[in-house]
Order: C-alpha cells, then structure tokens, then sequence
C-alpha cells in the first residue's frame, strides 16, 4: 500500500474563527473571542484545536445548550479558569494519564513498535509492562478516544504521530 504524506499548515486567526463558527454551528461574531483565545492557545495547529475543544467539553466550558439548541460556551472561564496544555504534548500526556492503567500501558508498549502495529504482537508482548487487562478491549478503548485507528488489514495506527510521542515518553527511563 503506497503511502502518501499530507503537510497541513496551521490555520490563521481567520481560518481559526470560521473553523469554530463552522464546527459550532455558529456566526464568525459570536465566536470571534473564542477564536481569537484558541488561535493564542494552540496557534492554528488543527489537531491541537480538535484536542483543546474535547477539553473545554469535558470540563462543561464548552456544551450544547438544549433551551437555545446550539453550542454554547464560557469564553471567560476558559480564559481564567483553564489549565489547557500550552502545547499537544501536554495535553496528550494528560488525556493518556487518565485513561485506565492498562490502556496507557498498552499504548507505551504501542509506541515502540513505531506508528503503526500489528494487536497479536502487542498481545504477545502484553506481560513486558504487567498488562492484564485483553489487550483488544485496550485498543478498543484507545480507538474510542481518538488515540488510534485501526486500518482494514487488521494493524493499529497512532491518529497522530504526538500521540506515539507522548506515549513513548511515558514509558520508564532506564
């Protein structure tokens, strides 16, 4: 299978702005502060403003507002009251950290085996890092976050190659 590579530029506070309106279902004014918050944030990496928003939604600073049926969010807590990463490393490291011990586990041993993995190699390897959990319910679960995919012949893939990073480094030194 050819692989072909694709570079994409980080977006400007513009793209920045029409992206939000664009995902939120919202006009450019109403999320010209937000925008211009991320863009400081995450300075237009896509991928990064994808993890930034599932943050802000998980701490409730972003959420579909029922009564007005729209997104909605809280420009001045996510300005004041957010700890979001100052950059995708950070902030991978926390999604993984909190993910059940057997996940992380199984994303460290992932990690070694380069971007992309065959699951029975994993699952041959599992007691390296005293994984006792199934190892396929673990890559489920990785999937289900956005941390991996999985391709049509079977093997796993890091969703990003920060993600392996992050994950690598977690691993104990020495």
């Amino acid at each position: 299978v050819d692989v072909e590579e694709i570079r994409l530029q980080n977006l400007d506070l513009y793209q920045t702005r029409v992206f939000l309106a664009t995902t939120l279902k919202r006009d450019e004014d109403d999320v010209k502060e937000l925008a211009s918050v991320l863009f400081q944030r995450t300075d237009g990496n896509l991928f990064f403003l994808l993890q930034t928003l599932e943050v802000l939604q998980d701490l409730s600073f972003l959420y579909y507002d029922f009564s007005s049926f729209r997104w909605d969010f809280k420009v001045d807590k996510i300005q004041k009251k957010t700890r979001v990463a100052d950059n995708v490393g950070q902030l991978l490291s926390s999604k993984i950290e909190q993910l059940h011990r057997d996940v992380q586990q199984v994303l460290k041993l992932a990690s070694c085996f380069g971007s992309c993995f065959d699951p029975d190699l994993i699952q041959q390897t599992k007691s390296v890092l005293f994984i006792f959990e199934d190892v396929y319910a673990c890559l489920a679960s990785a999937c289900e976050e956005g941390l991996l995919l999985r391709s049509a012949d079977r093997r796993y893939l890091f969703a990003h190659d920060n993600i392996r990073a992050v994950a690598y480094n977690l691993l104990p030194k020495g």
